[in-house]
């Protein structure tokens, strides 16, 4: 084989990788320690509970009613939290090119939590991610991950902003919980588009 077939062997095997990495959109998938915050986060039940939004099981992945009669491991809980993730990342992917693994991680762990409903520019922080977040301060990205702490039930909950925050520090410094940023508190005001700010 001559050195000029082996170079354009070599090329068209380049060629070929770079549209499936490119279709991957971020290229990234959730770390093990996003999914671990999600654990964290959700909490695990070996049998399946109603809330607001419908059927729940192991950690938070929505089933349906009657679906898992005897329960499920927690490595089966795993297995589905994986899978219902991979469905979640496809979304953003679709959304997102270019994401760090602390801020993909932060934007996973919201998604998994409130649905992939807030991947559209009718979304701010859709928007705010769209334009750049070098143009936002901190202050203004947390306060918009903040905006995501309303129940499905309706009405803010403490649990969903303590949530909410600590996503934000994942998002802007890569913070899961090890300390060493800076700390936010909270305080509850009415906007005028009957939204909420933090």
């Amino acid at each position: 084989m001559t050195k000029k077939t082996l170079c354009f062997i070599l090329a068209a095997c380049l060629l070929l990788a770079v549209p499936a990495l490119a279709a991957g959109g971020t290229g990234l998938r959730t770390s093990e320690a996003g999914i671990s915050f999600i654990k964290e986060h959700e909490g695990f039940s070996a049998t399946a509970y109603e809330d607001s939004v419908g059927w729940a099981i192991g950690y938070g992945t929505r089933c349906q009613a009657g679906q898992y009669p005897d329960g499920i491991t927690e490595a089966q809980a795993d297995a589905l939290l994986r899978e219902h993730l991979a469905e979640t990342e496809g979304y953003i992917d679709k959304a997102m090119s270019a994401l760090d693994q602390h801020q993909y991680d932060a934007l996973a762990s919201l998604s998994y939590n409130i649905g992939v409903g807030w991947l559209t520019s009718s979304y701010r922080l859709y928007n705010m991610l769209a334009a750049g977040i070098q143009y936002y301060t901190d202050e203004e990205i947390v306060n918009t991950f903040a905006r995501y702490s309303n129940s499905a039930a309706g009405g803010t909950l403490d649990a969903l902003v303590e949530r909410r925050l600590e996503e934000a520090l994942i998002f802007l410094y890569g913070d899961y919980g090890f300390g060493g940023t800076p700390l936010y508190e909270y305080e509850y005001k009415e906007l005028e588009d009957n939204d909420y700010e933090l």
